[in-house]
């Protein structure tokens, strides 16, 4: 490009971020809490997963599954807290949809299954606090993101253009990756007792 073309692309480009919609200081804060609730939660279950009936909500077995919910908390930190620091909507977005379809998961299997959380004076003062922290957690947090994100949807300003679009063979191995973890997914989400030995 020459440059004679530089300055009104800049130009053009200037316009386009002036115009595009901000993040909201409220879903920035969302996102931040998110991503240290999802560490607190995600270091104990991954460095010591064979510690779940003293250092978490519920007992976890096998294990392994324990390690695995961990590592799989700590990503989403990366995730939800990269995002918080995005100054404009589109480049923070991706972040949303995961947490709350998440989270809301999470609190309907919680309310299905709160006989196994660790209340009762069977367990220690730190395991029940844990313990009502993730009640109070997965039943705040989805309709609090829910009216952020209404509100982050409505807020002033259009779309940033996308620079470097997604190649095809990207979109491709990714849509073959989310539809087997959506189908075993879905199968343990719905049936644990009769897929779980199966599947996991």
């Amino acid at each position: 490009m020459g440059t004679k073309g530089r300055p009104v692309d800049e130009t053009a480009r200037g316009r386009e971020t002036a115009s595009a919609r901000e993040t909201t200081l409220g879903m920035r804060r969302m996102l931040q809490i998110a991503a240290a609730l999802v560490l607190i939660i995600g270091l104990p279950t991954y460095l010591f997963p064979e510690e779940t009936h003293a250092l978490f909500s519920w007992t976890v077995n096998p294990p392994i599954t324990a390690a695995f919910l961990g590592g799989a908390y700590l990503t989403s930190m990366f995730v939800e807290y990269l995002a918080s620091r995005e100054r404009y909507w589109s480049n923070a977005r991706i972040a949303v949809p995961a947490v709350l379809f998440f989270t809301v998961l999470t609190s309907i299997v919680t309310l299905r299954h709160l006989d196994t959380f660790h209340f009762g004076g069977d367990h220690s003062a730190f395991t029940q606090l844990s313990t009502w922290v993730w009640l109070v957690v997965y039943l705040v947090v989805p309709p609090v993101l829910a009216v952020l994100w209404w509100h982050q949807t409505r807020g002033p300003g259009g779309e940033l253009p996308r620079e470097a679009p997604m190649p095809v063979a990207m979109k491709v191995v990714l849509g073959v990756q989310a539809a087997v973890m959506l189908g075993i997914g879905a199968a343990l989400y719905l049936a644990p007792e009769s897929n779980a030995d199966d599947l996991w």
